[in-house]
Protein backbone atom coordinates (compact mmCIF):
# COMPACT_ATOMS: atom_id res chain seq x y z
CA UNK A 1 0.00 0.00 0.00
CA UNK A 2 2.18 2.83 1.29
CA UNK A 3 2.03 5.90 -0.90
CA UNK A 4 -0.43 4.29 -3.31
CA UNK A 5 -3.02 3.82 -0.56
CA UNK A 6 -2.68 7.44 0.48
CA UNK A 7 -3.01 8.48 -3.15
CA UNK A 8 -6.11 6.31 -3.48
CA UNK A 9 -7.73 7.94 -0.43
CA UNK A 10 -7.02 11.40 -1.81
CA UNK A 11 -8.38 10.44 -5.22
CA UNK A 12 -11.63 9.07 -3.79
CA UNK A 13 -12.20 12.20 -1.70
CA UNK A 14 -12.05 14.31 -4.87
CA UNK A 15 -14.68 12.24 -6.68
CA UNK A 16 -18.46 12.53 -6.33
CA UNK A 17 -19.33 8.85 -5.98
CA UNK A 18 -22.22 7.19 -4.17
CA UNK A 19 -21.04 3.57 -4.24
CA UNK A 20 -17.61 2.09 -4.92
CA UNK A 21 -16.76 -1.59 -5.45
CA UNK A 22 -13.17 -2.69 -4.90
CA UNK A 23 -11.17 -5.87 -5.36
CA UNK A 24 -7.70 -6.87 -4.19
CA UNK A 25 -8.08 -4.91 -0.94
CA UNK A 26 -5.08 -6.69 0.50
CA UNK A 27 -4.54 -5.85 4.15
CA UNK A 28 -7.68 -3.72 4.45
CA UNK A 29 -9.00 -6.00 7.20
CA UNK A 30 -6.33 -4.39 9.39
CA UNK A 31 -7.48 -0.84 8.50
CA UNK A 32 -10.82 -0.25 10.30
CA UNK A 33 -11.07 3.41 9.25
CA UNK A 34 -10.00 3.06 5.64
CA UNK A 35 -13.46 3.68 4.13
CA UNK A 36 -14.01 6.85 6.15
CA UNK A 37 -10.55 8.01 5.16
CA UNK A 38 -11.68 7.54 1.54
CA UNK A 39 -14.78 9.65 2.22
CA UNK A 40 -17.38 6.91 2.74
CA UNK A 41 -19.33 6.35 5.95
CA UNK A 42 -20.52 2.83 5.14
CA UNK A 43 -18.42 -0.21 4.30
CA UNK A 44 -18.69 -3.97 3.85
CA UNK A 45 -15.79 -6.34 3.20
CA UNK A 46 -15.53 -9.99 2.27
CA UNK A 47 -12.28 -11.36 3.64
CA UNK A 48 -11.17 -13.91 1.05
CA UNK A 49 -8.87 -16.81 1.90
CA UNK A 50 -6.67 -15.71 -1.01
CA UNK A 51 -5.97 -12.43 0.79
CA UNK A 52 -7.47 -10.51 -2.15
CA UNK A 53 -10.41 -9.06 -0.22
CA UNK A 54 -13.58 -7.68 -1.86
CA UNK A 55 -15.18 -4.45 -0.61
CA UNK A 56 -18.06 -2.07 -1.15
CA UNK A 57 -18.08 1.51 0.15
CA UNK A 58 -21.10 3.81 0.17
CA UNK A 59 -22.15 7.28 1.23
CA UNK A 60 -25.52 5.85 2.36
CA UNK A 61 -26.37 2.90 4.64
CA UNK A 62 -25.73 -0.63 3.37
CA UNK A 63 -27.57 -3.87 3.99
CA UNK A 64 -25.34 -6.93 3.88
CA UNK A 65 -27.20 -9.77 2.16
CA UNK A 66 -24.56 -12.48 2.01
CA UNK A 67 -20.87 -13.25 1.70
CA UNK A 68 -19.75 -16.23 -0.35
CA UNK A 69 -16.20 -17.55 -0.40
CA UNK A 70 -14.76 -20.93 -1.25
CA UNK A 71 -16.84 -23.51 -3.07
CA UNK A 72 -17.20 -22.44 -6.68
CA UNK A 73 -15.35 -19.17 -6.09
CA UNK A 74 -11.61 -18.64 -6.27
CA UNK A 75 -11.95 -15.35 -4.36
CA UNK A 76 -15.60 -14.76 -3.52
CA UNK A 77 -18.88 -12.92 -4.03
CA UNK A 78 -20.12 -10.05 -1.87
CA UNK A 79 -23.84 -9.23 -2.07
CA UNK A 80 -24.95 -5.90 -0.62
CA UNK A 81 -28.03 -3.68 -0.95
CA UNK A 82 -27.43 0.05 -1.45
CA UNK A 83 -29.75 2.78 -2.70
CA UNK A 84 -32.41 0.22 -3.60
CA UNK A 85 -30.01 -1.76 -5.80
CA UNK A 86 -28.52 -5.18 -5.15
CA UNK A 87 -24.77 -5.11 -5.82
CA UNK A 88 -22.96 -8.38 -6.53
CA UNK A 89 -19.27 -7.56 -6.21
CA UNK A 90 -16.85 -10.22 -7.36
CA UNK A 91 -13.34 -10.97 -8.56
CA UNK A 92 -13.39 -13.99 -10.85
CA UNK A 93 -10.58 -16.51 -10.99
CA UNK A 94 -7.33 -15.42 -12.66
CA UNK A 95 -6.42 -19.03 -13.42
CA UNK A 96 -8.56 -20.43 -16.24
CA UNK A 97 -11.89 -20.17 -17.99
CA UNK A 98 -13.25 -23.44 -16.61
CA UNK A 99 -13.14 -22.10 -13.05
CA UNK A 100 -14.58 -18.73 -14.11
CA UNK A 101 -17.40 -20.45 -15.97
CA UNK A 102 -18.50 -22.22 -12.79
CA UNK A 103 -18.34 -18.91 -10.93
CA UNK A 104 -20.39 -17.24 -13.69
CA UNK A 105 -23.05 -19.96 -13.50
CA UNK A 106 -23.52 -19.29 -9.78
CA UNK A 107 -23.84 -15.55 -10.45
CA UNK A 108 -26.27 -16.21 -13.32
CA UNK A 109 -28.46 -18.33 -11.05
CA UNK A 110 -28.45 -15.61 -8.38
CA UNK A 111 -29.25 -12.86 -10.90
CA UNK A 112 -32.21 -14.79 -12.26
CA UNK A 113 -33.48 -15.35 -8.72
CA UNK A 114 -33.24 -11.61 -8.00
CA UNK A 115 -34.97 -10.74 -11.26
CA UNK A 116 -37.88 -13.02 -10.35
CA UNK A 117 -38.14 -10.96 -7.15
CA UNK A 118 -38.11 -7.70 -9.15
CA UNK A 119 -34.84 -6.58 -7.51
CA UNK A 120 -32.59 -4.25 -9.57
CA UNK A 121 -29.15 -5.84 -9.77
CA UNK A 122 -25.60 -4.77 -10.62
CA UNK A 123 -22.75 -7.24 -11.14
CA UNK A 124 -19.47 -5.40 -10.84
CA UNK A 125 -15.79 -6.18 -10.58
CA UNK A 126 -12.65 -7.59 -12.13
CA UNK A 127 -14.10 -10.48 -14.11
CA UNK A 128 -10.77 -11.54 -15.65
CA UNK A 129 -12.58 -12.42 -18.86
CA UNK A 130 -13.09 -11.21 -22.42
CA UNK A 131 -16.42 -10.13 -23.85
CA UNK A 132 -17.91 -11.28 -27.17
CA UNK A 133 -19.11 -7.69 -27.56
CA UNK A 134 -15.44 -6.75 -28.08
CA UNK A 135 -14.75 -9.48 -30.64
CA UNK A 136 -14.13 -7.15 -33.60
CA UNK A 137 -11.71 -5.11 -31.52
CA UNK A 138 -9.91 -8.27 -30.37
CA UNK A 139 -9.46 -9.34 -33.99
CA UNK A 140 -8.01 -5.95 -34.89
CA UNK A 141 -5.48 -6.33 -32.07
CA UNK A 142 -4.53 -9.87 -33.07
CA UNK A 143 -5.30 -10.94 -29.52
CA UNK A 144 -5.73 -14.63 -30.37
CA UNK A 145 -2.26 -14.77 -31.91
CA UNK A 146 -0.71 -12.94 -28.93
CA UNK A 147 -2.18 -15.42 -26.44
CA UNK A 148 -1.62 -18.53 -28.55
CA UNK A 149 2.05 -17.62 -28.89
CA UNK A 150 2.59 -17.37 -25.13
CA UNK A 151 5.41 -19.80 -24.33
CA UNK A 152 4.45 -19.99 -20.65
CA UNK A 153 0.91 -21.09 -21.66
CA UNK A 154 -0.51 -19.03 -18.80
CA UNK A 155 -2.28 -16.67 -21.19
CA UNK A 156 -3.58 -19.66 -23.13
CA UNK A 157 -5.07 -21.14 -19.96
CA UNK A 158 -6.57 -17.84 -18.88
CA UNK A 159 -8.12 -16.53 -22.09
CA UNK A 160 -8.35 -19.28 -24.71
CA UNK A 161 -10.55 -22.28 -25.40
CA UNK A 162 -9.24 -25.36 -27.24
CA UNK A 163 -5.66 -26.57 -27.45
CA UNK A 164 -2.68 -26.68 -29.78
CA UNK A 165 -3.93 -29.85 -31.48
CA UNK A 166 -7.51 -28.70 -32.13
CA UNK A 167 -6.67 -25.03 -32.40
CA UNK A 168 -7.39 -22.09 -30.11
CA UNK A 169 -10.23 -19.61 -29.98
CA UNK A 170 -10.80 -16.68 -27.65
CA UNK A 171 -12.95 -17.90 -24.77
CA UNK A 172 -16.12 -15.84 -24.51
CA UNK A 173 -18.17 -18.44 -22.64
CA UNK A 174 -17.86 -16.80 -19.21
CA UNK A 175 -19.10 -13.38 -20.30
CA UNK A 176 -21.77 -14.91 -22.52
CA UNK A 177 -23.10 -16.81 -19.51
CA UNK A 178 -23.39 -13.55 -17.57
CA UNK A 179 -24.98 -11.67 -20.47
CA UNK A 180 -27.52 -14.48 -20.81
CA UNK A 181 -28.68 -13.93 -17.20
CA UNK A 182 -29.78 -11.49 -18.73
CA UNK A 183 -27.40 -8.68 -17.83
CA UNK A 184 -26.61 -5.54 -19.80
CA UNK A 185 -23.01 -4.42 -20.36
CA UNK A 186 -23.14 -0.73 -19.51
CA UNK A 187 -19.98 0.08 -21.46
CA UNK A 188 -21.81 -0.95 -24.62
CA UNK A 189 -25.53 -0.39 -24.01
CA UNK A 190 -25.49 3.40 -24.09
CA UNK A 191 -22.52 3.91 -26.43
CA UNK A 192 -23.20 5.69 -29.69
CA UNK A 193 -22.18 2.81 -31.97
CA UNK A 194 -23.16 -0.13 -29.76
CA UNK A 195 -19.63 -1.42 -29.30
CA UNK A 196 -16.99 -1.04 -26.64
CA UNK A 197 -14.02 0.73 -28.19
CA UNK A 198 -10.40 0.80 -27.12
CA UNK A 199 -11.30 3.71 -24.85
CA UNK A 200 -12.75 1.05 -22.55
CA UNK A 201 -9.39 -0.67 -21.99
CA UNK A 202 -8.95 -1.35 -18.26
CA UNK A 203 -5.50 -2.96 -18.41
CA UNK A 204 -2.59 -2.43 -18.51
CA UNK A 205 -1.87 0.74 -16.57
CA UNK A 206 1.49 2.39 -16.08
CA UNK A 207 1.80 0.47 -12.84
CA UNK A 208 2.06 -2.96 -14.45
CA UNK A 209 3.65 -2.52 -17.85
CA UNK A 210 5.73 -5.64 -17.15
CA UNK A 211 2.85 -7.87 -15.96
CA UNK A 212 2.85 -10.83 -18.41
CA UNK A 213 -0.87 -11.45 -17.78
CA UNK A 214 -1.63 -7.96 -19.09
CA UNK A 215 0.23 -8.56 -22.32
CA UNK A 216 -2.18 -6.56 -24.47
CA UNK A 217 -4.82 -3.86 -24.07
CA UNK A 218 -7.92 -5.56 -22.66
CA UNK A 219 -11.23 -4.87 -21.00
CA UNK A 220 -11.43 -7.10 -17.92
CA UNK A 221 -13.48 -4.91 -15.56
CA UNK A 222 -17.22 -4.56 -16.04
CA UNK A 223 -20.45 -3.02 -14.79
CA UNK A 224 -23.30 -5.35 -15.77
CA UNK A 225 -26.89 -4.55 -14.84
CA UNK A 226 -30.26 -6.24 -14.86
CA UNK A 227 -32.88 -4.75 -17.23
CA UNK A 228 -34.49 -2.82 -14.33
CA UNK A 229 -31.35 -0.68 -14.04
CA UNK A 230 -30.93 2.06 -16.63
CA UNK A 231 -27.77 3.99 -17.38
CA UNK A 232 -27.77 7.77 -17.46
CA UNK A 233 -24.46 7.64 -19.30
CA UNK A 234 -22.29 4.75 -20.58
CA UNK A 235 -19.84 3.07 -18.25
CA UNK A 236 -16.51 4.75 -18.84
CA UNK A 237 -12.92 4.00 -17.92
CA UNK A 238 -11.24 6.80 -15.99
CA UNK A 239 -7.79 7.14 -17.53
CA UNK A 240 -5.78 9.96 -15.99
CA UNK A 241 -2.18 10.45 -14.84
CA UNK A 242 -3.44 9.73 -11.31
CA UNK A 243 -5.35 6.54 -12.03
CA UNK A 244 -2.54 5.18 -14.19
CA UNK A 245 -0.31 4.80 -11.12
CA UNK A 246 -2.86 4.01 -8.38
CA UNK A 247 -3.72 0.49 -9.54
CA UNK A 248 -2.91 -2.16 -12.12
CA UNK A 249 -6.49 -1.73 -13.42
CA UNK A 250 -8.18 1.51 -14.42
CA UNK A 251 -11.43 2.33 -12.57
CA UNK A 252 -14.78 2.08 -14.34
CA UNK A 253 -17.59 4.52 -13.53
CA UNK A 254 -21.27 4.52 -14.49
CA UNK A 255 -24.26 6.71 -13.59
CA UNK A 256 -27.39 4.61 -13.19
CA UNK A 257 -31.01 5.01 -12.14
CA UNK A 258 -33.84 2.68 -11.18
CA UNK A 259 -37.51 3.28 -11.85
CA UNK A 260 -39.77 3.39 -8.78
CA UNK A 261 -41.50 0.08 -8.04
CA UNK A 262 -44.96 1.44 -8.82
CA UNK A 263 -43.89 2.42 -12.36
CA UNK A 264 -42.21 -0.83 -13.39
Amino acid sequence: HGGRLQGLKEWFRKQELDVVALQECNGWHKLPNVAKECGFEHFEMLECSTGYHICLMSTTPLQLIQKTSGGSFHHGLLEVEALGVRFLVTHLSPKNGRVRLEEAKVIQWRCRELQRQDIPTVVIGDLNTLSPLDEAWHKSLGLLEVFAGDETRRLQAKFLAGDEKRGFTLDYSVMQTLLDSPLVDQAVAASSDGVAASAHTTVPTDLDESDPMHAAPMRLDYILTSPLVKSISPARVLVTPETSILSDHYPVQCDICVAPKDTR
